[in-house]
């Protein structure tokens, strides 16, 4: 589908064809690196910048939308440089991508845009377990998404405190993990109200929270709640997407690795 879209807009003569190619490559790059290939991921990534930056000369003027493109292409040549282990590199790219966005007014750039570069840099610190720096991105995310008084900043704000809550227990600090984010609904057995808690997402954010709520409750102990929960969404996901679906697959995989690893 995606090659059948670039092929499009190369040919086009209609459309905004420089800044439509970025952004059809950098959808192609994300499927690349979904499916683990890193170095198709590379090259696409790579396409994307070149189409983004030459629209960016020849509209000479600035613009908002090409801007916010190219930091998100970039916020995922970062996270590939994460899954490719050049610690070194994603460090440095991640860097600048905070700086860039904590410099902005609020609004100036997309929420979503904001949001992932914050949250990529919290994940990469705590892949290298610099867990004080990913609380102090995630504590300055969740400010910015309460001083942004939007609706959709809500299901963020739940992701980001549940996140947050992962990097707390992970660094020892199990009470402050609890007043980031309150798990006594979630096991008291009313059930969970996923829809409630993250259903404003995007579908791979959404999977994404879902797979992080499952973490942080295997971090606090409850591994049969953990494998349930596990199941309920494999079911929701048969459903909504048929059993060949990839996340199907994931969180089959990592209700496996669950119970091997506890039980």
């Amino acid at each position: 589908m995606f090659s059948k879209l670039v092929t499009l807009h190369e040919r086009s003569d209609v459309t905004s064809r420089l800044r439509d190619l970025g952004a059809a490559y950098n959808n192609t790059g994300c499927l690349s690196l979904m499916m683990g290939d890193l170095h198709q991921a590379k090259c696409d990534f790579e396409k994307s910048l070149k189409y983004l930056n030459s629209a960016e000369k020849r509209q000479q003027l600035h613009s908002s939308l090409l801007e916010a493109k190219l930091i998100s292409v970039k916020c995922n040549i970062a996270r590939l440089h994460l899954v490719s282990r050049n610690f070194s590199e994603a460090v440095e790219m991640q860097g600048q991508l905070v700086k860039i966005c904590k410099d902005k007014k609020i609004q100036e750039l997309p929420l979503q845009v904001v949001g992932t570069v914050l949250n990529n840099q919290a994940v990469l610190h705590t892949t290298l377990r610099n867990f004080s720096i990913a609380e102090q991105e995630l504590k300055w995310l969740i400010s910015y998404c309460v001083n942004m008084k939007r609706e959709d900043c809500d299901f963020l704000y739940n992701f980001v405190a549940l996140h947050l809550s992962e990097v707390l227990l992970l660094h020892g600090k199990s009470k402050e993990a609890e007043k980031a984010f309150h798990f006594e609904a979630l096991t008291s057995g009313r059930g969970i109200d996923l829809v409630g808690m993250f259903g404003g997402l995007h579908i791979n954010v959404r999977i994404e929270a879902f797979e992080k709520l499952v973490d942080v409750i295997v971090l606090k102990g409850k591994i049969k709640f953990a494998c349930e929960l596990l199941e309920t969404g494999v079911n929701i996901l048969k459903k909504s997407f048929g059993p060949d679906h990839f996340n199907v697959a994931s969180l089959l995989y990592k209700q496996g690795t669950i119970s091997k690893s506890h039980w």
